[in-house]
């Protein structure tokens, strides 16, 4: 076997270099047949070589040498410039019968072959293009499927990444293996039942085959932190990060490794993430109330002033000061807040930042509510009127 190893990397170096060149046919077909009886020679003999080794551990290792020595050659192979002539034809076929040794090893000594050996590009860059049909297919229905843009491209550029240089690049066998699962697993979700939220249904996709890829764990950051910094309650975010984390938490990860095997599970990083979310929000509402507590000194009021409308009032006229950009801020949520712990109103009502925000996007405003709080800015511009023209 080393001696048919040895045949077809000197036949390499010698001949890789004179693509184009004149060759007789004679000599043509007798570097044909040289080339063809090494392969062939390689091929008889791998099988009994493994066979009559005399333990697990010998097999293990001969299969590994043998996994890069071939691994070894075909990247040789993929650095030889490619021409039109009958010698770039036999280089070309010598690569696709190597390559055809590597699956031959996977698929008949799956239990010696090594899956944290690198794995030749070209090797990738070929079976993705055998499926590629089927891979614009499955893009295809996901599009129609998910409306999370995001998501979408996540999903394609991993499906019909080149390999070449993107963000998805294949570097072992493991991922290769994690591809193909990963495509067989996507067409068995697509031609199920239609879920009831499709971007949940895909991140729980994602969860179960461990697609532990940092793009991966970085989209599901950005979709946490698109929770985190939506203009709601804290206890409304609290409630959806939550529940993220009791249904991820249900996922079983069914493949360990996952795309990148020296990383934690994604499981493992989104519950890290989600949890360390919660317990910021925690933290600043527990901050928040030493603040409020501290500043309650025995017959002084929290509240920095009184305003003489009601709540409703209150809330409309701050919407159309937001709404023509007298005050701008980035979560209205912040205005809730202040107006909760700062400010009384003429009715001295007792509110919560939820009611607060259901009054402030309710539409449309009773003409009640309405009227007297245009009195009272037309009360404002008459006093301009008298007293600073």
């Amino acid at each position: 076997m080393i001696t048919s190893l040895t045949k077809i990397k000197a036949f390499i170096h010698t001949y890789g270099e004179l693509n184009n060149a004149e060759i007789s046919a004679a000599t043509l077909e007798e570097l044909k047949t040289f080339a063809g009886h090494a392969v062939t020679s390689l091929i008889l003999n791998i099988d009994d070589e493994i066979v009559l080794k005399k333990d697990e551990r010998e097999r293990l290792l001969f299969t590994e040498q043998l996994q890069l020595a071939l691994i070894g050659i075909i990247d040789d192979l993929a650095k030889i410039s490619r021409g039109s002539d009958d010698l770039s034809g036999i280089f070309v076929w010598l690569d696709t019968e190597l390559i055809g040794l590597l699956e031959h090893l996977h698929q008949y000594f799956g239990s010696y072959f090594s899956n944290e050996v690198p794995v030749p590009a070209s090797f990738v860059i070929l079976h993705k293009r055998k499926i590629y049909p089927e891979s614009i297919e499955l893009v295809a229905q996901f599009r129609k499927m998910v409306s999370d843009e995001n998501l979408t491209d996540l999903f394609s550029s991993f499906l019909l990444a080149n390999n070449v240089k993107d963000r998805f690049f294949i570097r072992k066998w493991n991922q290769w293996l994690f591809y193909k699962n990963f495509i067989a697993e996507a067409t068995l979700f697509f031609n199920g039942a239609l879920p009831e939220e499709p971007s949940i249904a895909v991140m729980k996709l994602f969860i179960e085959l461990n697609f532990n890829s940092l793009y991966v764990y970085s989209y599901f950051l950005k979709f946490m932190d698109g929770i985190s910094s939506r203009d709601a309650d804290d206890e409304e975010i609290e409630h959806e990060l939550f529940y993220l984390l009791k249904i991820f938490r249900q996922i079983n990860t069914r493949y360990q490794k996952g795309f990148d095997p020296e990383s934690k599970t994604l499981k493992e990083l989104i519950r890290g993430a989600i949890t360390a979310e919660l317990k910021y929000i925690s933290q600043k509402n527990k901050l928040f109330q030493k603040v409020s507590k501290g500043t309650e000194e025995p017959g002084v009021s929290r509240y920095y002033f009184m305003v003489m409308v009601t709540l409703a009032e209150l809330m409309f006229l701050l919407r159309i000061m937001v709404e023509t950009e007298f005050l701008v801020t980035k979560l209205k949520s912040h205005i809730y807040e202040f107006v909760a712990n700062h400010i009384r109103t003429q009715r001295a009502e007792n509110f919560s930042k939820k009611s607060m925000r259901n009054r402030f996007g309710s539409k449309p405003f009773s003409d009640g509510i309405v009227h007297n709080v245009r009195q009272w800015l037309l009360k404002m511009v008459q006093h301009i009127d008298l007293h600073y023209k």
